[in-house]
């Protein structure tokens, strides 16, 4: 009897240290989403101060520059968008064999292996996506006079501001736009309509500020830094996708060598070339005073920020492996926020 009480109390005991190790868990969840909530009101607020200067300096310039864009040319976004979504749950409902294949099933439990499945999938179709944007920018971009060497192109990014705002948008780019605006408006619609995980709001600063900057550099017809930034962040993508496709497989070398591509790539594209020649001639360069581009200049540099932040949470999952040898994705964990709160363990 004696025995028993004291394994009950001993059962107890380890019960309560789970359920505040886990209490512990979602407080630190919830205070690291702060600083990201925080951000969002206040991007959310700064563009709703900027946004009636903007469409002012829109009108006056479509008034006086022939072939301004239109806004109203980007509807096409949204069907692709919707087909986008269409597509990816297809395509995670067909290919869940292929998936379970990949991942080892008795590294999980049931309900969480299929979670692992099925998350695999959506990177792919994501992985999918960049693998034919990136080269397609990269031909709609190479010749054009403001493709830096820096990012394979002949030109000088300074050729932004070339006889602005008389610049006339290729159809090609045009329809880069429209495509490149319809992937991120489906990325957002999917994270809405989806089980909110840890990420939930960093992810929404990222698709939020890059929406803003899409729509307000089309209307201001200022598509030379969007493209750029579109085709950096397109080539990043592949790699980090790259990651996560393979880090909860058995394929540890690929998944290694996708690591030191997404070291490289965004290191270079996004912590390089991003702040200190795009965003640099975007502050210092312009020949005059042009309303909306401070506004775009801050979505770029908190872009820069969230760049920042994942790139030491990539350095975290190195270490992590270098100390235990197991690959871990430790940005987009797939417990919930509402699962950490609400973990209960039953005592046996």
């Amino acid at each position: 009897m004696a025995v028993d009480a004291a394994g009950k109390r001993a059962t107890a005991s380890s019960v309560d240290a789970a359920d505040a190790a886990d209490g512990m868990k979602a407080r630190m969840v919830h205070r690291g989403t702060a600083p990201f909530i925080a951000t969002v009101v206040v991007v959310f607020a700064y563009c709703g101060l900027h946004v009636a200067d903007v469409f002012q300096n829109v009108r006056r310039l479509r008034a006086t520059v022939p072939g301004f864009p239109v806004f109203a040319r980007l509807w096409p976004s949204v069907p692709i968008a919707l087909a986008m979504v269409g597509v990816r749950l297809f395509m995670v409902r067909t290919l869940r064999p292929l998936g379970r294949a990949a991942l080892p099933a008795t590294k999980w439990e049931p309900e969480e292996y299929a979670k692992r499945v099925d998350r695999v999938l959506h990177v792919l179709f994501k992985l999918c996506y960049f693998v034919i944007a990136t080269p397609v920018g990269w031909y709609i971009l190479k010749d054009e006079p403001w493709m830096p060497p820096s990012m394979g192109g002949t030109g000088d990014v300074i050729h932004c501001w070339t006889n602005f705002p008389h610049h006339a948008m290729p159809d090609a780019i045009h329809w880069y736009y429209v495509v490149s605006l319809g992937y991120h408006l489906h990325s957002l619609l999917y994270q809405l309509g989806s089980t909110r995980r840890n990420d939930f709001w960093e992810m929404f600063l990222h698709h939020s500020c890059t929406l803003f900057l899409v729509v307000f550099s089309y209307m201001a017809n200022l598509f030379r830094f969007g493209t750029l930034v579109f085709w950096l962040h397109d080539c990043g993508d592949i790699s980090s996708y790259w990651v996560k496709a393979f880090v909860d497989t058995r394929y540890t070398n690929i998944t290694i060598l996708a690591y030191l591509g997404i070291m490289s790539t965004w290191g270079y594209l996004r912590l390089y070339v991003f702040p200190f020649e795009i965003i640099r001639c975007a502050i210092f360069d312009a020949p005059f005073h042009i309303p909306g581009v401070p506004m775009l200049c801050t979505l770029m540099c908190v872009l820069t920020c969230l760049h920042l932040y994942w790139y030491t949470l990539f350095i975290r999952m190195g270490v992590a492996f270098l100390h235990t040898g197991k690959t871990e994705d430790v940005i987009e964990d797939v417990a919930t926020d509402s699962e950490l709160v609400a973990r209960k363990r039953v005592p046996c």
